[in-house]
């Protein structure tokens, strides 16, 4: 009988699916094909737990069973879910409050506020958020855009008792006044900052200072690039503006005198602002050569950045060839310091969506493969 000589070889090293042969035989352990599984904060690969339905079994779904969700939000004690043409809040996800409705100035308990005819939205699509807390508010306003419906919708709740007893908030507001649809909003510097605009493609929108619902008071305003934005964040004490073809800052947005675009890089853009997400100190987002961050964009320059998904360049060049294809979005699981970039086809079916998750170690983003 043959004898065996055991091997220990430890599971570390993430997804690599940029290597050859020769190159991982140096590296023992690294995965080479992964589903279902990520880089666990504790050393090695786990399996990926997966989710449960919320409010369990005997959950609802407002609009049906084949309603879709454009996008979900934690607000109060509950949640916001975007789901077809209409906007709910629920606190067990059993039970749902329908809130796209315009309430009366002084806001409308809840008798008046579930009484009131649906306020019209027609085509949503995709949704970003931004939330603004002030003092005195008991969870502050919600501010939802898509890039389909005119108008963005403001929220706010107030009173922390049964929700019978609580008194609600809504309104709309058009960035440039002429109530066309808005891709991308968010908060900055106690400002609400508007992108994507329809047909100001190349302009970003900011509100009065603290009013994030006035577009045309004093100081607020308006700035335009020479290239078509795609994405906005605010990072630090700056305005980060992603475009297809460059990325740029805004600074000094509470100077009229001195407001201002500064030019981070004239040769990386950004293929979907729904990628865009803060990690570990840095802005991540999907370039059309990767992952990239935009605190090494500043501190490198355009020409040496270095992405941190070589590791798995060639699924992420395929995302990239392929993104008109796909809805993007992207999430970040604090507790895991995982940064998950969701690539979805419409005209496939669930169970064979994808996406990639990145677990954040001191120098690098580990890449796994994830069906979904």
């Amino acid at each position: 009988m043959a004898r065996s000589q055991p091997y220990t070889v430890a599971c570390t090293g993430g997804l690599v699916t940029a290597s050859n042969q020769i190159d991982l035989l140096k590296t023992p352990g690294t995965a080479t094909d992964l589903r279902n599984f990520e880089v666990s904060i504790e050393g090695g690969y786990r399996r990926i737990n997966g989710y449960t339905k919320l409010g369990g079994e005997s959950a609802t779904i407002p609009s049906g069973s084949t309603g879709t969700i454009h996008g979900v939000t934690p607000y109060a004690d509950g949640v916001i879910a975007v789901i077809n043409n209409n906007i709910y809040f629920s606190q067990d996800g059993i039970t749902w409050l329908q809130i796209n409705k315009l309430s009366a100035g002084g806001g409308d308990t809840y008798a008046t506020f579930t009484g009131k005819a649906a306020s019209v939205r027609t085509g949503q699509g995709q949704c970003t958020f931004a939330m603004f807390e002030a003092a005195g508010e008991d969870y502050g306003q919600l501010m939802i855009a898509d890039n389909s419906t005119k108008d963005i919708f403001v929220f706010r709740m107030e009173g922390t008792g049964a929700l019978n007893t609580r008194t609600f908030f809504t309104s709309e507001v058009s960035p440039n006044g002429a109530n066309t649809p808005v891709q991308y909003i968010t908060a900055h510097d106690h400002h609400l900052i508007a992108a994507g605009v329809e047909g100001n493609e190349t302009t970003v929108y900011y509100s009065v200072h603290n009013d994030p619902d006035n577009f045309s008071g004093a100081g607020a305003g308006s700035i335009t690039i020479s290239d078509k934005v795609v994405g906005i964040r605010g990072f630090r004490e700056d305005l980060f503006v992603f475009c297809e073809n460059s990325i740029h800052k805004l600074i000094n947005i509470d100077n009229s005198q001195t407001v201002a675009i500064v030019s981070v890089a004239e040769s990386i853009g950004c293929l979907s602002g729904y990628s865009i997400q803060e990690i570990g100190g840095d802005l991540i987002f999907l370039a059309p050569d990767g992952l990239r961050t935009v605190a090494g964009t500043a501190r490198i320059g355009d020409v040496e950045l270095g992405t941190v998904s070589k590791q798995i360049q060639p699924l992420i060049t395929t995302i990239a060839q392929n993104v008109d294809k796909y809805t993007i979005s992207s999430v970040v699981l604090r507790e895991k310091s995982q940064y998950r970039l969701f690539y979805t086809d419409a005209t496939a079916a669930n169970a064979s969506q994808r996406g990639v998750i990145g677990t954040l170690r001191p120098t690098d983003l580990n890449g796994l493969k994830q069906e979904v």
